[in-house]
């Protein structure tokens, strides 16, 4: 990473980031898709797209940790069912890592380019369906179809 450009960023730049972050955070645990701001911020700020996406998965995690808290706290949150459907999420999390590492710089903006594109057509398509609560989703025992999109998630 080219720290001296970080560094000698304009004045501005800091305070954008940082509000950027906070929206990124609101957005990820309302809906999900903060990434769509964070990531191609962190590689316009001049990291490179696998440190940028990796650097975007922590702080992920960070916010993934606290919303579970909350929703645990509140209820919301059935931990077993949960545990479930992490278990596949974090075998396809540790495939998708070995993936990212092995892609070189411009393969990895292009699939990140392209994962880009098609969270931001996703979401545009029907908005509402990420804002309205599906309480249904799982009050039955989680199927090899939510398995599998989670395993997909996680990759």
């Amino acid at each position: 990473m080219d720290f001296e450009r970080f560094l000698g960023l304009d004045w501005y730049i800091y305070p954008l980031v940082i509000a950027a972050g906070f929206a990124c955070g609101f957005i990820n645990t309302l809906a999900g898709s903060g990434s769509l701001i964070s990531l191609p911020l962190l590689i316009f700020l001049g990291l490179p797209a696998n440190v940028a996406n990796g650097t975007n998965r922590i702080a992920i995690l960070l916010q993934t940790m606290v919303s579970v808290n909350v929703f645990r706290k509140e209820k919301k949150l059935d931990l077993s069912k949960g545990f479930m459907l992490a278990a596949p999420a974090i075998v396809g999390a540790v495939i998708g890592a070995q993936i990212a590492v092995n892609l070189d710089e411009e393969m990895m903006r292009h699939v990140i380019g392209g994962l880009m594109v098609m969270m931001l057509i996703v979401i545009i398509i029907k908005p509402k369906r990420w804002l309205i609560g599906k309480t249904d989703l799982m009050e039955k025992r989680p199927g090899l179809m939510q398995l599998g999109i989670f395993f997909g998630i996680g990759v």
